[in-house]
């Protein structure tokens, strides 16, 4: 399991985990309200987690996350608003 401090299979349709999780860092850069929230890949599937403004914060960022190349499923798991 590869974390970031913030699908099955065939999920990940380009790209490797680790690329997909150095893209998912630069895009956690791009707003403050996403510094606390992490993402994992499992089986494919990058799976967002943590704490945020906001849960809702959690769900923006899946957003933009859906958005990377090869990239088709993001869940959102446990995202605590402060």
């Amino acid at each position: 399991m590869v974390v970031i401090p913030a699908t099955p299979q065939g999920t990940l349709t380009g790209g490797t985990a680790g690329g997909v999780l150095t893209a998912v860092a630069e895009v956690r850069k791009t707003e403050s309200r996403f510094a606390g929230l992490n993402a994992e890949v499992r089986d494919g599937v990058v799976v967002v987690s943590g704490t945020a403004p906001l849960a809702a914060d959690g769900w923006d960022f899946a957003q933009k996350l859906r958005q990377l190349p090869g990239v088709t499923r993001v869940a959102v798991g446990s995202v605590i608003g402060k």
